[in-house]
């Protein structure tokens, strides 16, 4: 088939696409330089099947030159990270972690009523961005580095705000009336609820991670202590004693699941495992481009993008935790998809909340 403008056009936007979605806001140090030389070659191809193209416009041969330039310049950029050596790649994935959990903080934290925040979550936030600073800290040298010193400035600032939120919402709550304190504990014990359904409703035992169910138990049980105290300060009405029974309920059958849970995934090989969570690695992605990709971001609904974006982070955190326990290459390149993934996921979420205030 002979090359023409319309042609030649679409293979340039396709090959920038692919720029955009591989390379554009991502770490430096966890980026592959072989596919971006493979982009290289194939501009350099297009800007040779342009020349005898009849009527193909000057704009056209532009706009490759500066793409040339531009993923030359990225492609040095990134060389000179990856020569620093493993440890580089450490911190970039350490920031990596930081930003995108800072981004559910936000999405979740930010501007929100207090008494009604996931309290565990925030420690979870607390405790994991604490390991993280150790982590970079433990790093030699790499806090003298450029990067490594951003990373730790901005791990310092958001461990200082997360202890601070840890500490405002249970004073938020403390100031309620005991029927205010009624209604907020409902609504806590629906947040829980809706967690299960979200990450375990429905889905393979052995790809669920064991300390989100442990966390959602814990939450569940604070919830029931304080249900009960509520009551005996005075609030006994059937809707309360209702949630009092619910809750019990949901307790015992998470405590069970917990058991279930660990059995699948003693059970299952580390391939197996992987394999699990790609797929639903997989299966949200495919949502995602269903529901989002091409929409127009004031007609998206920004509650059902931060379901995705908690589906990708509980798929993270679960290829985590098993790349720890089992090193394996395919695990370790679905975790970094999965992580630039929930980058623009959390990116697009604000996005689409701005987009439909603006149009409010």
């Amino acid at each position: 088939m002979p090359d023409t403008v319309p042609h030649l056009t679409q293979r340039l936007d396709d090959i920038h696409t692919r720029y955009r979605r591989s390379f554009a806001n991502r770490s430096r140090a966890t980026r592959d330089l072989g596919q971006l030389d493979g982009l290289i070659r194939e501009l350099g191809e297009l800007s040779g099947a342009v020349a005898p193209v009849a009527g193909a416009p000057v704009a056209l041969g532009a706009r490759i030159s500066e793409l040339q330039d531009l993923f030359t310049r990225e492609r040095g950029a990134i060389a000179a990270v990856l020569s620093r050596g493993p440890d580089a790649i450490a911190v970039a994935r350490l920031a990596d972690w930081s930003d995108v959990d800072f981004h559910r903080y936000m999405r979740l934290f930010g501007g929100q009523n207090r008494t009604t925040r996931d309290l565990e979550l925030l420690r979870e936030l607390l405790a994991d961005e604490t390991a993280r600073r150790a982590a970079l800290l433990a790093l030699p040298g790499a806090v003298d580095q450029d990067d490594g010193a951003q990373l730790k400035t901005r791990l310092d600032s958001n461990i200082a705000l997360y202890e601070k939120e840890v500490a405002a919402i249970p004073v938020a709550r403390r100031s309620l009336d005991a029927r205010e304190y009624s209604r907020v504990l409902a609504t806590l014990a629906n947040g829980q609820f809706a967690l299960y359904r979200l990450h375990f409703a429905e889905k393979p035992r052995r790809g669920r991670r064991i300390a989100l169910l442990e966390r959602i138990i814990r939450s569940l049980d604070a919830v029931s202590r304080a249900m009960v105290a509520v009551k005996e300060l005075g609030v006994d009405n059937e809707s309360h004693r209702s949630n009092i029974t619910k809750v019990a309920e949901r307790i015992a059958h998470h405590k069970s699941e917990l058991e279930q849970v660990r059995a699948a995934k003693a059970g299952s090989s580390s391939g197996a495992l992987a394999g699990t969570l790609g797929d639903e690695a997989n299966a949200v992605f495919q949502t995602y481009r269903s529901e989002f990709s091409g929409q127009p971001r004031a007609t998206r609904n920004a509650d059902r993008l931060s379901e995705h974006a908690e589906r990708l982070h509980e798929i993270a955190r679960g290829m985590n935790e098993l790349q720890a326990a089992m090193p394996e290459a395919g695990n370790a390149n679905n975790l970094g998809i999965v992580l630039d993934a929930l980058k623009v996921y959390e990116r697009e979420y604000r996005a689409v909340k701005d987009a439909r205030t603006a149009q409010a």
